[in-house]
């Protein structure tokens, strides 16, 4: 008989919504107004310097329409800056404001201290394991 408390998808997004729920807790405790999704994106940006919208919702794997409203959120608290892309009058590039940027090393600290939380009491080895059978998990119902 099918469990639904026993089932991969399940177990998945219930450890997600807790690292998720985790991290938006220890900003808050750190009085940093980010979420995590605005967090996700403001790595993005540091690893590329400035990027589209589009090629922050595919490598987000969120729709453009969401994209587009945490944005739009984040340009209001002045942690991104859109400008205009050089070659393509379509597309804005979406990159750090000097705003964004200083606040990167207290995120980077709240996000470690998550991070440090979810993997107590789990080997180093458990942990590689988990992420390799999650990729493949990926991989098989990536078309």
């Amino acid at each position: 008989m099918y469990k639904l408390d026993e089932s991969l998808g399940f177990i998945v997004r219930k450890a997600q919504t807790a690292m998720h729920n985790r991290l938006f807790e220890n900003f808050k405790k750190d009085g940093i107004d980010v979420s995590p999704e605005q967090w996700g994106i403001m790595v993005r940006l540091m690893a590329n310097k400035s990027i589209s919208q589009s090629d922050i919702a595919h490598k987000s794997a969120r729709n453009h329409s969401s994209i587009t409203r945490i944005i739009d959120t984040m340009s209001q608290k002045n942690l991104v800056v859109r400008v205009d892309h050089p070659t393509d009058r379509r597309t804005n590039l979406i990159t750090l404001s000097l705003n964004g940027k200083k606040l990167l090393a207290k995120l980077m600290k709240s996000a470690e201290k998550t991070l440090a939380e979810s993997k107590a009491k789990i080997s180093s080895t458990d942990m590689q394991t988990c992420k390799d059978v999650l990729l493949q998990v990926i991989k098989n119902l990536t078309i």
